[in-house]
């Protein structure tokens, strides 16, 4: 008579483990896509949103509005960099160069309308205007897109994975579209 064993053999809880991992491993790496997908939307519909911010103060006030990379929350960057660092808004009443060459927010009669914080993140956001020396956004009091001032942004996710980099474009109509790898752009830029 020998007694039946209850349990599992070696072979068995082998096979069980190495399942285990396979289906961890797939789960981890989806999770890891989901997160850098919905991270980079997010920080591109925040800066969208900024944008159309910007163009409605401009038709609102009457004002000529500065959107521009800024890293003290306070006055534009002197020079072209990453937007991720953090960004202002702000409405001028400087009538030099149509308003567009302000770069401080808290000047006599410009009226701070937002700041923005840097990403929390290590994603990066570039303007690219078509005008070089052009690193600001200039609304005329018409809501539109200085022409000077059009061109795209790049975002893009870190680590650097080309699937989830996204573009903005924008057009002297004010108009922003949210450009994906493989997309045409619309808005004429």
């Amino acid at each position: 008579n020998r007694r039946s064993m209850y349990g599992y053999t070696l072979p068995e809880l082998m096979v069980s483990l190495a399942i285990i991992v396979i289906l961890l491993t797939i789960g981890t790496s989806s999770y890891q896509s989901i997160t850098w997908s919905n991270r980079i939307s997010l920080e591109i519909n925040d800066l969208r949103g900024h944008i159309e911010l910007a163009r409605s103060e401009a038709l609102k006030r009457g004002l000529t509005v500065i959107m521009c990379p800024s890293t003290d929350e306070a006055s534009c960057a002197s020079e072209r960099t990453s937007w991720s660092a953090g960004w202002i808004i702000f409405a001028t009443n400087d009538t030099t160069s149509g308003g567009c060459k302000a770069t401080n927010s808290a000047a006599s009669g410009n009226i701070l309308i937002k700041k923005r914080q840097a990403f929390t993140s290590s994603d990066t956001a570039i303007y690219n205007p078509t005008t070089s020396g052009n690193h600001s956004l200039c609304f005329t009091r018409m809501g539109l897109l200085a022409s000077a001032y059009t061109g795209w942004f790049s975002f893009n996710v870190a680590p650097a994975v080309a699937a989830y980099n996204r573009c903005i474009s924008l057009a002297t109509s004010g108009r922003a579209d949210i450009v994906r790898n493989g997309d045409v752009v619309r808005s004429g830029v």
